[in-house]
């Protein structure tokens, strides 16, 4: 449980970073990314790329860590029958993995296959039948 709360904390603060660096520059001049690497792409800028980066990778893995730390007993979750700290993170982990894929397809850089496997560990931790016990629903105390 302990190596998906510190993948997903990973995942954040490199997104917060990376993201709002490219939120507030847009060229991507602050991270020496030239905007030339867009090529090909959909974007004229990194601004949509960085705030993707900085919402989805940056502040909602955050915000799954803390549920999944914290392990509230949400009303939604009592309805679904799961803990959606928990479905969060598998659904972080396959964006994840789909935001990569299609980077790839336009970007060669050097961490896109670390955030491959990250993607792919954050899955897989999850699924372990221990973990699922543990963020079951309603709780196994």
């Amino acid at each position: 449980m302990y190596a998906l709360l510190a993948l997903l904390l990973l995942l954040s603060v490199g997104a917060l970073f990376g993201g709002g660096a490219l939120v507030a520059d847009p060229s991507g001049e602050l991270l020496e990314m030239p905007v030339e690497l867009l090529a090909g792409s959909p974007f004229r800028d990194y601004l949509l790329p960085g705030l993707v980066l900085f919402l989805l990778f940056g502040v909602a893995p955050l915000v799954v860590t803390f549920g999944l730390w914290r392990s509230p007993a949400w009303s939604w979750s009592a309805r679904w029958h799961v803990n959606l700290a928990w479905l969060g993170a598998v659904a972080i982990g396959v964006a994840l993995i789909i935001w990569i894929l299609v980077q790839m397809a336009f970007l060669r850089f050097f961490l896109q296959p670390i955030l491959l496997v990250q993607g792919i560990a954050i899955i897989v931790i999850s699924l372990l039948p221990a973990v699922r016990r543990h963020y079951s629903w309603p709780p196994d105390y």
